[in-house]
């Protein structure tokens, strides 16, 4: 399904979803990644299974295999994994044969495999059981429980975070929280320093100002930032999306002035209250780098007791031209196969030593 097609839009509208779901997010991801952004709908009565995902094309990797196009697919930014309707939900058995219609229809349309990450409070039914699918847990993501009273929202946050917030009170630290479109420039302004202060990967840095802007035209309804101020001037931004009912922490970050009066303690605690004031269910706080329980995960952990497991579905379509695909990218790059086969990224004909190169 094209991301122009109507039918996908309105499909989300009987859907839980996410903002990772809408094909406006999808298109924005596709023109950063160099991809092509669809949707597979799988349907057996008033059962629904929806799956979006960004096409890539393979044929950077030389094979020995025919002259046609070989594609793999995988999950824009965030967490899209796949949504089901509750009549879907409700039937397992649907659960098997989509799948094994998703792997039909990939080999169809010339897919050799797929990595989808699955969204850590939708995805809570897996593919289990099914050849050539492995599920793995990565690990845990933090969220906020906006169904808490305010006073239940401050207990939960952990003292040393209460202290942090209350000290940057005192000393005249305001959060405000604003359509994006209002501090856009700022917000850039201060995402790219944060990157080249912290020598962040390759990656973060494809999150670039056109593609801000890319997403404020798309997406600006549901895109707020949550700024921080100190004697007028601005020393932290957080850019949020808020889609039924779902508020996520997207990307952020902090001048090197304001590093001291840790001001993302109080965004996260505010932009809490505002989610909760709008009649949200839940402020997605995320994992840490590479979803991995780093010092980012186990801070963001200090605002809320609610944890989910994050896992991530390893899906081969077309084992033999996937085997064919690791064997000339292990002679291409000189890497051992042997290693390739071992690894944890997948797909592993995409590995390189520096993973940021991709």
């Amino acid at each position: 399904m094209d991301w122009r097609d109507p039918l996908w839009s309105d499909l989300l509208t009987h859907l839980s979803h996410d903002i990772y779901h809408l094909p406006e997010y999808l298109y924005c991801e596709a023109l950063r990644t160099q991809s092509i952004p669809e949707a597979i709908l799988i349907t057996e009565g008033q059962k629904v299974c929806l799956i979006p995902y960004l096409r890539r094309s393979c044929n950077f990797i030389p094979t020995a295999s025919s002259p046609t196009n070989i594609y793999d697919i995988t999950s824009p930014n965030g967490y899209s994994g796949f949504l089901l309707n509750p009549a879907a939900l409700d039937d397992s058995a649907f659960g098997f044969h989509a799948w094994q219609q998703f792997l039909d229809l990939g080999k169809e349309q010339g897919i050799c495999s797929a990595f989808l990450r699955l969204h850590p409070s939708l995805n809570t039914i897996h593919p289990q059981g099914i050849n050539n699918i492995l599920v793995k847990k990565v690990g845990h993501t933090v969220s906020i429980n906006l169904g808490l009273s305010e006073s239940d929202l401050w207990s939960h946050t952990h003292k040393s975070q209460r202290n942090k917030i209350n000290r940057g009170k005192r000393l005249g630290l305001v959060a405000k929280i604003k359509p994006f479109s209002e501090y856009i420039n700022e917000f850039c302004n201060i995402y790219e320093a944060t990157m080249q202060r912290v020598e962040a990967e390759t990656s973060f840095f494809s999150f670039n100002r056109d593609y801000f802007y890319l997403l404020q035209k798309h997406l600006g309804h549901k895109l707020f930032v949550c700024i921080v101020e100190y004697q007028d001037e601005i020393i932290s931004a957080g850019l949020y999306s808020e889609c039924s009912g779902i508020v996520q922490g997207l990307l952020g970050g902090t001048t090197p002035e304001g590093l001291k009066l840790s001001p993302t303690s109080l965004e996260f605690y505010q932009t809490s209250l505002w989610a909760k004031q709008r009649g949200n269910t839940i402020l997605h706080l995320g994992g840490g780098v590479g979803c991995s329980e780093d010092g980012l995960y186990q801070y963001k952990a200090n605002f809320s007791k609610q944890r989910h497991e994050f896992y991530t579905a390893s899906i081969i379509i077309k084992p033999l031209q996937y085997k064919l695909l690791l064997e000339s990218h292990s002679k291409a790059h000189n890497i051992d196969l042997d290693h390739l086969n071992s690894i944890q990224f997948f797909p592993a004909y995409r590995y390189r030593p520096n993973p940021s190169e991709f």
